[in-house]
């Protein structure tokens, strides 16, 4: 039985530091949500071609970390004789005592207010993306608007040219 509370113990104790990265990963997400935001706003290109491969390499070492959260809920829940769904944050916090309780605890309300502010910045930035393809789109209809009028010309013979409507630039000479 000692064995098992050990095991236990330090398999929690894993878990604390895989807890710890992913709130990590959050806050480097409302970092990120910012600063594409700055740079949709500023129309940088560059550094939004940046900021993707950023978020790219990460997106690996965050699928790492969540098969490893996996993984130990599995070997907890083997360990306590659980099964795997019963094993989350608020059952372990339960089980435990003391400074360890508190510190999941901690950690617990942590990552849910920084989902929650994640979830806000996420919705924030899909409106700013949609207004910017409405304002896109007004644009571009406005501008092809005015070009497809169609603009008539005569030939010096008196022949009526008429300009094609879907032209947006004229590169006849």
């Amino acid at each position: 039985m000692k064995t098992q509370v050990i095991e236990a113990e330090e398999k929690i104790d894993e878990l604390s530091a895989v807890l710890d990265r992913d709130i990590e990963h959050l806050e480097t997400s409302l970092l990120q949500l910012d600063r594409m935001r700055e740079l949709v706003v500023r129309r940088d290109d560059t550094g939004l071609g940046a900021l993707l491969e950023t978020v790219r390499n990460q997106a690996e070492s965050f699928a790492q970390n969540e098969s490893r959260r996996q993984l130990l809920r599995a070997e907890l829940a083997q360990i306590l004789g659980e099964p795997v769904e019963q094993i989350t944050l608020t059952w372990l916090e339960r089980m435990l005592a003391g400074q360890k309780r508190a510190q999941l605890a901690e950690k617990k309300q942590r990552l849910r207010s920084l989902t929650a502010r994640v979830k806000k910045e996420h919705l924030s930035t899909r409106l700013l993306l949609a207004d910017c393809v409405r304002f896109n789109k007004m644009l571009l209809g406005k501008i092809f608007e005015l070009c497809g009028k169609g603009a008539v010309t005569y030939s010096p013979g008196g022949n009526v040219n008429k300009e094609d409507a879907a032209t947006f630039v004229n590169v006849k000479f």
